[in-house]
């Protein structure tokens, strides 16, 4: 799970996502600054960015 916030958030908060981050297991987060709840609308290039590599975290094989 990865919880993404923008900075001036003002709907839902980066302080409440980084508690509710907290509170799920294995729950990454993220807080983008200079943006606010559309994230990916205002900077996708920084959403994307964030998205991708977690996505690329999670994907990679581990090391045995």
């Amino acid at each position: 799970m990865l919880c993404v916030a923008g900075e001036h958030d003002r709907n839902a908060s980066a302080a409440m996502m980084a508690r509710m981050a907290a509170k799920i297991p294995g729950a990454r987060y993220v807080c983008l600054e200079n943006v606010g709840h559309l994230a990916n609308l205002e900077a996708p290039p920084i959403f994307d960015a964030a998205v991708l590599g977690f996505m690329r975290q999670v994907a990679a094989p581990s090391a045995a």
